[in-house]
């Protein structure tokens, strides 16, 4: 069992809605009860996430180097 998506929100220090559209472009994944296990999801942000878009107070942001993404990260970006 994990932490529920507003936990994991506070955890990499960016709002539910970031992290709800996270999961919704398939970014990062849920586990089967609705929660999130921390570690798993880090590597899959770390791994799917532009760092472009990223929230300037999250750890990663001036680490990390810039790679493409894909268009469905994009349009999830954009999306209203």
């Amino acid at each position: 069992m994990g932490i529920s998506i507003r936990a994991y929100a506070r955890h990499r220090g960016i709002s539910d809605t970031a992290v709800r559209k996270a999961i919704k472009a398939g970014r990062i994944t849920k586990e089967g009860d609705g929660s999130i296990d921390v570690e798993k999801a880090d590597r899959e942000w770390h791994m799917n996430t532009d760092t472009t878009f990223s929230h300037p107070n999250e750890e990663s942001y001036h680490s990390q180097q810039q790679r493409p993404v894909s268009q469905a990260a994009v349009d999830a970006v954009y999306e209203t």
